[in-house]
Order: structure tokens, then C-alpha cells, then sequence
């Protein structure tokens, strides 16, 4: 799912969906089974996926404002909590 702007609509529907899909990946993985992942997966996940990172951090919706965790401001699917998130599945499920 995308991030969203919200925390009450979307900042916890997304981190239970990482944490779910984390938790499947490593399942996977110790299993042995391959993983091949593709979509769109709602997430830039390093700076190089982006055409210019800081302008996508510093978003932040007008109607919102701000985020409780600073970790959370951005453009949805550019925000350093997402994009840490996004890490650790990689990793779970041993992918590229």
C-alpha cells in the first residue's frame, strides 16, 4: 500500500504491511524457496531512485502537516522510514 500523508489512515497500515512481508520474506527464505519480487512496490529505495532526493524528503501535505516522527516526513514512498523498511525486507527475503 502506499504511505500516504496520514498517520491515522496510512502510516500504520503501511508499517504492518512491511512487517508482514518482512516476516514472509525471511519465511521463505529459510525454507530455501527462490523469491522472485516485481510490481510496483510504493517506495524509492535509495537516493538514485529519485531525481532529486531532497525536494521528495522535504514534502509535506498542507492539510496534514507535519509528521509525528520526523523519520516519516516526505514524499509518500520516499521517507526515510519507508526506506529503511524496504531494506530490511530485501534482506529478509536475500534479495538484490
Amino acid at each position: 500500500p502506499n504511505n500516504g500523508w496520514s498517520e491515522a489512515s496510512n502510516f500504520a497500515k503501511r508499517r504492518e504491511w512491511d512487517a508482514r512481508l518482512k516476516r514472509f520474506m525471511a519465511e521463505r527464505k529459510a525454507k530455501g524457496n527462490a523469491i522472485v519480487w516485481v510490481g510496483d512496490l510504493n517506495v524509492a529505495h535509495r537516493d538514485a531512485d529519485l531525481t532529486q532526493p531532497q525536494w521528495f524528503y522535504d514534502r509535506v501535505d498542507d492539510k496534514v502537516g507535519e509528521p509525528p516522527d520526523p523519520m516519516d516526513k516526505g514524499q509518500p514512498g520516499c521517507t526515510p522510514n519507508e526506506q529503511k523498511r524496504f531494506s530490511e525486507i530485501l534482506e529478509a527475503g536475500d534479495l538484490v
